[in-house]
């Protein structure tokens, strides 16, 4: 089993845009009409996504920072997982996650790539404990369940307790206040759930 234990980490980034050579137009203001979600009442926006193969489980009553907090987190594990199934850094890193943890998910993404790694299936997470601590950082804790995951390489497939998630992992996740949204700084694991 090369490299399947690379999995054990969560993270992603993009390049800018950059405009063709010789483009010399002056934009002008058009209203255009973006689809953004409906909060919940709580303050939730992000939901499940079951194409990605994504499920957030216990979606909790939060409002204002802490549901920011939270969306952050979970629109994060989205884009961890959509890495993971792709073995391609997810452009949404650049905005969601600090440029270490960027770091690692591309050194991730490229090793699982080069020895013909995939991971398939769905990924379950829940996120509690979602704090502020009132200096422009928060934390909460992620627990991460594989269990309906596929796991393969060239020499075969793997169940998830063979690749090292039969159990629901543990994760406590610090973020900072990155401007207008949060960024998770550090992702650290913590035991199991």
């Amino acid at each position: 089993m090369p490299l399947l234990a690379v999995l054990l980490v969560t993270v992603g980034c993009t390049s800018p845009a950059v405009e063709p050579p010789g483009l010399e137009a002056t934009p002008t203001a058009t209203p255009s009409v973006s689809a953004s979600p409906t909060p919940r009442a709580d303050g939730i926006l992000e939901e499940s996504d079951p194409a990605l193969g994504v499920v957030l489980e216990g979606v909790p009553a939060l409002t204002g920072d802490e549901a920011d907090v939270y969306d952050t987190i979970a629109a994060y594990e989205k884009e961890y997982w959509r890495t993971m199934t792709t073995n391609s850094l997810s452009p949404g890193f650049e905005v969601l996650a600090s440029p270490e943890l960027q770091t690692v998910m591309e050194r991730v993404a490229t090793n699982n790539g080069n020895n013909g790694i995939t991971v398939d299936g769905t990924y379950r997470v829940s996120i509690s404990d979602v704090g502020l601590a009132g200096d422009g950082t928060a934390t909460a804790v992620v627990c991460s369940d594989y269990l309906g995951a596929t796991f393969a390489d060239p020499d075969g497939t793997y169940t998830p307790a063979e690749v090292g998630f039969g159990e629901r992992q543990r994760f406590v996740v610090t973020l900072r206040d990155a401007g207008p949204t949060w960024q998770l700084s550090t992702s650290g694991r913590d035991g199991t759930c």
